[in-house]
């Protein structure tokens, strides 16, 4: 399982995204409010986080979830096409 953190500059909060293979596709789950976590899925990892994300509205989830495949795991790699920091922990 993949943990990641990820921002973008027009959010002024930062989301935790957990990530990982589920039966040949990819889960994700984001913790974007305090009841729930927001869960997308997806052939890729990108795909996976872009609909766990989709609740922030469709160009943050493009971008974030573009971001944190670019970047490798698990160090903070900035991002220079959307100008953030993604930051990556884990086991």
């Amino acid at each position: 399982m993949q943990h990641l953190r990820l921002a973008h500059p027009g959010l002024d909060f930062h989301v935790d995204v957990k990530l990982r293979p589920f039966e040949g596709r990819w889960l994700a789950t984001a913790d974007l409010a305090e009841d729930r976590p927001d869960v997308g899925s997806g052939d890729t990892p990108r795909e996976a986080i872009r609909d766990a994300l989709r609740a922030l509205g469709e160009q943050y989830a493009s971008d974030m979830g573009a971001s944190a495949w670019l970047t490798k795991w698990p160090l903070p790699v900035p991002s220079l096409r959307f100008g953030f920091m993604d930051q990556r922990w884990g086991r």
